[in-house]
């Protein structure tokens, strides 16, 4: 999870949470930014014995998250979170949307 420390800020604050046996969350950590550099200063801090426990890591399709998860814990499987999953879904479907509506205008003009 991310956040802004300020509305319309670009500053980000990085949560990690972990999902216990018991399906509980946990916070592990929250990082000052979300510049790759801190994400695997952060999984560094993981002592190997756990790292190596780590099997899925759900995470923001931003690509220092994702090239830190596979650099640090390799074994891990990345998956993008369900909101951005939605939000590019979205975006997709609005495009396909205006792309038909400006062709289907087209048409119409031309009588076809």
């Amino acid at each position: 999870m991310r956040f802004a420390l300020k509305k319309g800020h670009r500053n980000f604050v990085t949560i990690v949470t972990v999902r216990l046996v018991n399906e509980r969350i946990a916070i592990l950590g929250v990082l000052a930014d979300r510049q790759k550099g801190t994400v695997i200063d952060f999984l560094r801090s993981i002592p190997m014995r756990l790292l190596e426990t780590i099997h899925t890591v759900c995470c923001d399709p931003w690509e220092g998250f994702i090239e830190a998860v596979r650099e640090e814990a390799p074994s891990a499987q990345v998956v993008i979170d369900r909101f951005h999953l939605a939000e590019h879904d979205r975006e997709a479907a609005e495009k396909v949307r205006q792309q038909e509506l400006a062709r289907l205008k087209n048409e119409c003009r031309m009588g076809i």
